[in-house]
């Protein structure tokens, strides 16, 4: 290795060394997106809420990738389904499987600022929305507890979402929020129970590390503590999924600063050892078609001049040269009867095919333009006879 490539080297080495340690000091940005993901330790995220059901329920969390019609397929009864997203979009598909896995004895609990309507039309219920500027502000939020409305302060929340039920409905409101309007309900599907809450921000990591973690507490008390816990990730619309084996080293210190110095490795291997040790081998290029060259040109040029009526000329006259050309006989625009007749023997061609194309060619020389279309039947024409030359 020469001096220059040992100069290159250091820095190389150097660059890679700086960008690491500003990696290592700059503090991770805050992001405020609500992904209600095991996997995000931001403050809407839900890392810390999934690590907490464990404590609260006998049975470990089951964290399920896959879509509610094979979860559906793969449990029997004795199962508790949490789904939290900021927005559900649950397929038809989806919804049936949900409903059917929940009157077969099972507890869902669905936490989402927005339903879709395959959904609330099965339950005939809707839901209101105040979207408000400031969603980083904490409120109160009442639940019932033994039977008796609980009052949780310091709650962060999202949007103003509350349930609009019908009059005489039988669903059981469990739930509201500070204006005393429902945002919690259940409602018994067969031999379970199905649980709705407008709120999914309410689990996130924020409230449970720095608001009033006793909600989300309560929240979950309504699902069996014996059951087993199925939390759901597939259904995550703001949660990215990139599956690329990148992001995971990236992710990862030592990955990372293992793939970084590969990066370094390789970048001193071109410059080093990365010279053509044999001579360039010259590239012949094949000999350009000139005179596709020139047709395209003059295509070009017909196209955007639109006269269609020297299109057409031009075309006849070539006709009758080709013609001329291959039977020795000599044709032009204007023909009697008989010379028709007899251009039709030549071609072997149907005396109205010979008419039609005549009638059109005078229709065109009475004509100061020639539209489109008239130009496109006779090509047309010309074509179908012009296979009997």
């Amino acid at each position: 290795m020469n001096k220059k490539s040992i100069k290159i080297a250091i820095g190389v080495f150097l660059f890679l060394g700086i960008v690491a340690i500003f990696d290592y000091l700059t503090p991770a940005e805050v992001e405020w997106i609500p992904t209600i993901s095991k996997t995000d330790a931001q403050p809407y995220g839900a890392k810390a809420t999934l690590e907490r059901l464990s404590d609260i329920f006998d049975k470990r969390p089951e964290v399920s990738q896959k879509a509610l019609y094979i979860v559906n397929k793969n449990t029997t009864v004795n199962h508790s389904l949490i789904l939290g997203d900021i927005y559900l979009r649950l397929s038809k598909t989806d919804v049936e499987s949900v409903l059917e896995f929940v009157e077969r004895g099972n507890q869902a609990m669905l936490l989402s600022e927005g339903f879709p309507d395959e959904l609330t039309d099965t339950l005939n219920i809707e839901y209101k929305a105040e979207y408000l500027k400031d969603t980083v502000q904490t409120r109160s939020l009442l639940l019932k507890v033994n039977g008796k409305l609980t009052k949780f302060n310091n709650v962060k929340r999202g949007n103003d979402i509350y349930f609009k039920l019908p009059t005489g409905c039988k669903y059981e409101v469990l739930g509201y929020d500070s204006n005393h309007r429902p945002n919690f309900i259940a409602i018994p599907r067969g031999k379970g129970m199905l649980y709705l809450h407008t709120d999914p921000v309410a689990i996130s990591n924020f409230n449970l590390l720095y608001g009033n973690n006793a909600y989300i507490s309560t929240l979950f008390s309504y699902l069996k503590k014996s059951n087993s816990i199925i939390w759901d990730e597939h259904y995550k619309s703001m949660v990215p999924h990139n599956d690329s084996s990148l992001i995971y080293i990236v992710a990862n210190p030592s990955l990372r600063a293992s793939y970084y110095l590969l990066l370094a490795i390789g970048i001193i291997y071109v410059f080093a050892f990365g010279r053509r040790r044999q001579r360039a081998i010259p590239i012949i290029k094949a000999p350009r078609n000139i005179s596709l060259d020139f047709i395209k040109t003059i295509s070009r040029l017909y196209f955007f001049e639109r006269n269609n009526k020297d299109i057409a000329t031009k075309k006849i006259t070539y006709f009758f040269d080709r013609i001329y050309s291959s039977t020795g006989h000599r044709f032009t625009a204007v023909a009697d009867e008989a010379r028709r007749n007899l251009l039709s023997e030549i071609l072997s061609c149907p005396v109205e095919s010979i008419d039609e194309l005549y009638a059109l060619i005078a229709l065109i020389n009475s004509q100061y333009q020639v539209a489109d279309k008239t130009l496109l039947e006779l090509d047309k024409i010309m074509s179908k006879i012009q296979k009997k030359v």
